[in-house]
Parts: C-alpha cells; sequence; structure tokens
C-alpha cells in the first residue's frame, strides 16, 4: 500500500510540474506582451523557432523520451543537460560564434537520438548525459546564430528554452505510454529507429548542401 501511495505521489507531482511549466508557458508571450511588444515578438520567435524545426523537434522529443526510458533521476539529468548546454551554445551563436559543421551535428543528433530510444540503457548514465549536453550545444548555437536582428536575445532565449522544456517534457510522457512498451518495447524500438533514418536522410541533405556550396565556392 506504501508504495501505492508513493507512486500516486510521484505521479501526481509530475503532473503538477508538467501543467506549472504549461501554464507558465501559455501566460508568459501575453505578460511580455503588456511589457513590450518587442519582447513579446521576440519571446515568441524564440518559442517557434525550435518546434518549426524537425531536426530540432525530434531531438528534442528522443531526448525527453530517453530520459524516460532510463528512468529515475535520469529524467531531470538528461534533458537538463540539454537545455543547459543549449543556453551556452545560443549564447554563443548571439555573440556571433558558429560551431563548425553545425547542421551536420544537429543532423547526427537526431540520427543517434533515435538509435538512443532503441536502447536507452546501453552506456552508463554519464556518458548519455555529456553526449546530450554536447547536442544541445550545437542545438543551441543555431537558435543563437538564427536570431532575428530586430530580437531581444534575453527573450528569444527565454523562449526556445521554454519551448525546448515543453518538447522534454511531451518525450517524457510518450516514454511512459504503456502501449509502447509491450512486446519487448517493439513499438518503442520502431519508433526510434524511425527517427533515426530521418536522421539519416537529413545528414545526406546537410553533407550534399556542404558540397554543393563548396563546389559553387
Amino acid at each position: 500500500m506504501s508504495i501505492n501511495v508513493y507512486e500516486n505521489g510521484v505521479r501526481a507531482a509530475r503532473h503538477y510540474l508538467v501543467s506549472g511549466l504549461i501554464g507558465s508557458a501559455l501566460w508568459w508571450p501575453a505578460w511580455a506582451y503588456a511589457h513590450s511588444i518587442g519582447e513579446a515578438k521576440s519571446f515568441t520567435g524564440g518559442f517557434m523557432h525550435p518546434l518549426l524545426g524537425p531536426d530540432h523537434l525530434l531531438a528534442m522529443l528522443s531526448v525527453g523520451i530517453i530520459s524516460a526510458l532510463i528512468g529515475g533521476w535520469a529524467i531531470l539529468w538528461v534533458p537538463g543537460a540539454f537545455v543547459t548546454a543549449m543556453i551556452i551554445g545560443g549564447t554563443l551563436g548571439v555573440l556571433g560564434i558558429n560551431m563548425p559543421h553545425m547542421e551536420v551535428a544537429i543532423a547526427v543528433s537526431v540520427l543517434l537520438l533515435g538509435l538512443g530510444i532503441t536502447r536507452p540503457k546501453q552506456f552508463p548514465i554519464w556518458i548519455t548525459i555529456c553526449v546530450v549536453a554536447l547536442f544541445g550545444i550545437f542545438h543551441g548555437n543555431a537558435h543563437g546564430v538564427e536570431m532575428p536582428r530586430a530580437a531581444v536575445p534575453v527573450f528569444f532565449t527565454l523562449g526556445f528554452i521554454f519551448a525546448t522544456a515543453l518538447v522534454h517534457l511531451t518525450g517524457v510522457g510518450i516514454g511512459f505510454i504503456p502501449w509502447l512498451h509491450v512486446r519487448k518495447r517493439l513499438p518503442m524500438t520502431i519508433a526510434g529507429a524511425t527517427i533515426s533514418i530521418i536522421g539519416g536522410f537529413f545528414l545526406i541533405r546537410s553533407i550534399v548542401s556542404i558540397g554543393s556550396v563548396e563546389s559553387i565556392g
């Protein structure tokens, strides 16, 4: 009985956390608009940036799913490592520092994170955290580099942080869906393999794009 009570408490805490974050994300643009139209547009632009890029979206979903499949403190540490590193990368991008081969790295992140869903406990948790953090730097750098000149950096950054957190939470929720774990997690494995294949497509496209630019130059 005590175990059931504990599990119910953890489940309720998760629901409250998700509800609080969703509510904050929904109300923040309204507050920013009342404070400054420029800040509101900056926040909205930052919020939508990772959501409109399929490579960013799939990577962030995968991070949340992997953390849920590992379980325990990984649900906090793995997405937390991505977000923290993303802030660092975003700051570098805002300062005009571009990471080398950024698009290739982002494509590789989708490919490998998809594979991570198929084998979430293949490596020690610290390796997973380090790899996820590395990918987070590149994703954040892309957000920072592509920030509109008219945007307010702080609010643009807050926007993509909120969006990333929500997508991570969505991924965690997906990772807990019971029917995805039937038949030795076959549906989850298929989903991870599909994401990895899409990442492979992104990688080929990035390499071809680089080759085209070099040939023109």
